[in-house]
């Protein structure tokens, strides 16, 4: 990203300053992010990206009513754009209006079937509003157009530990740990389900990548915490 921030190719600065937006807002530091967003406007252009990425900022700082007045506006003037109606779900999904959400979600899935983040975010909703079943069926039409999404993957694998399948749930998150072994929710949630069926060594060899990762100062996300603490100490109790 900071090449890319520098380059000559202002479509690539537009492109690279509107991703640091995002990392920003999802970080927190929603005035840098809202200031990043600003940069991506004045590459001109089209106008949604920085309107969602604007929108995107505004839903991290919780500021639900702004951000949805700015992306039902985007939608409005971009509605084949997946990104816009993406952005648009999430929104409706925080405020609670579930049955918005799903709809914006289905209609990224028409226009970008290859989106992995809308077939989990649209399990996610549809398990919100108590349709598990239509959950799980999300998950596993994403898997069945990209059936190496490591993100569909831990999700899948997560659906099926609620549902207690927890041996078909371990060859899933293995090998979402095999295609992206260094996010933290993936490797936490291997170690997890390897200690509950009993795999020692393969749980064993999860815990100390999860050790050496903390030692060399990594931070996992904030989210994660008591969970890998459960399984330190689970660890230390097996030696």
């Amino acid at each position: 990203l900071a090449v890319a921030l520098t380059s000559s190719d202002p479509i690539i600065k537009k492109f690279a300053y509107n991703m640091k937006s995002y990392m920003l807002a999802a970080d927190g530091r929603i005035d840098e992010a809202l200031a990043a967003s600003e940069r991506v406007r004045s590459f001109g252009g089209d106008e949604f990206p920085a309107d969602n990425s604007k929108a995107f900022a505004l839903l991290n700082a919780k500021k639900f009513d702004d951000a949805l007045a700015l992306q039902l506006q985007n939608v409005d003037r971009s509605p084949k754009e997946q990104s816009t109606n993406f952005i648009l779900g999430m929104i409706y999904h925080a405020m609670g209006r579930y049955a918005e959400a799903i709809v914006s979600f289905q209609r990224t899935m028409e226009l970008d079937p290859r989106n992995s983040g809308v077939y989990q975010r649209l399990a996610i909703t549809l398990r919100a509003t108590g349709d598990t079943e239509g959950a799980t069926e999300a998950l596993m039409t994403g898997l069945s157009r990209l059936p190496n999404s490591p993100g569909l993957l831990y999700e899948y694998a997560e659906d099926l530990r609620r549902r207690n399948e927890m041996h078909t749930a371990v060859l899933s998150i293995r090998k979402a740990a095999i295609i992206n072994p260094d996010n933290w929710a993936i490797l936490v949630s291997l170690a997890e389900i390897e200690y509950a069926l009993g795999h020692a060594p393969e749980a064993a060899r999860a815990t100390n990548v999860i050790r050496s990762r903390l030692a060399n100062d990594e931070k996992p996300p904030v989210t994660l915490r008591n969970r890998i603490d459960a399984i330190l100490k689970n660890s230390a109790k097996d030696q």
